[in-house]
């Protein structure tokens, strides 16, 4: 791995590597882009408290877990594909 997996280089360069057309499901936390994204890498990726995800990432290389989080909710359609496109976006 040649790129740094906290940063939206490593997101982006990931993603170009998935299926395009696979879909993803926002609402499971487990099977989530976000998790899977953190599963490929060996990291944990969070945990549910009530309904909401807590999430375990560090908080390095600015804002990547928000950056993470806007990408896997904001994809449409919620395909690698998608959040590829709009990962592109990020600042």
């Amino acid at each position: 791995m040649s790129y740094n997996v906290l940063s939206k280089e490593g997101l982006v360069t990931w993603l170009e590597r998935q299926p395009a057309e696979t879909s993803y499901s926002y609402i499971d936390f487990k099977d989530c882009l976000g998790a899977r994204y953190c599963h490929a890498h060996g990291l944990g990726y969070g945990s549910v408290e009530g309904f909401s995800v807590v999430s375990f990432l560090p908080r390095i290389d600015g804002n990547f877990r928000e950056q993470l989080e806007y990408v896997a909710y904001g994809a449409h359609p919620r395909t690698y594909g998608g959040a590829l496109e709009l990962a592109r976006t990020l600042p």
